[in-house]
């Protein structure tokens, strides 16, 4: 099996801090092929590329427009919606995942992120969706 991007699974990781972003590539480059951008509305027309991403990581704060915006238009667009979002965010509020999982987030992680849950989250993610 030859290890190259090809044949990574493709994830896309949206957050207007880069430090973040860094952590994400440094967690997952060998298991995915990591896509950054600190905008959510170039992730929007990332998601749109081919391949499809496997799934989406997203911040819920940023400037131009929340994960809960990027979320609900990456659901009503028939190219996306079956995309899996996990909202990777600071916030740790009942509020806030009552309605990322009503708007279809499949999970959320929690800031600072955790190299290992990250993971484990992620797979889960993704073993639900090739069911």
């Amino acid at each position: 099996i030859g290890n190259n991007n090809m044949d990574k699974s493709k994830i896309i990781a949206v957050d207007d801090q880069p430090e973040n972003l860094q952590l994400i590539i440094e967690t997952l480059k060998h298991d995915y092929a990591v896509v950054v951008t600190t905008s959510a509305k170039k992730a929007l027309s990332l998601a749109l590329r081919t391949p499809k991403a496997a799934a989406i990581l997203l911040d819920v704060s940023m400037p131009e427009m929340n994960g809960f915006d990027v979320l609900s238009q990456l659901k009503s667009n028939v190219e996306t919606q079956d995309i899996p979002v996990i909202f990777v965010t600071g916030h740790n509020d009942e509020n806030d995942f009552e309605k990322g999982i009503a708007l279809g987030a499949s999970d959320f992680v929690i800031k600072p992120i955790s190299p290992t849950l990250l993971k484990q989250r992620l797979k889960n993610c993704l073993s639900i969706t090739n069911e």
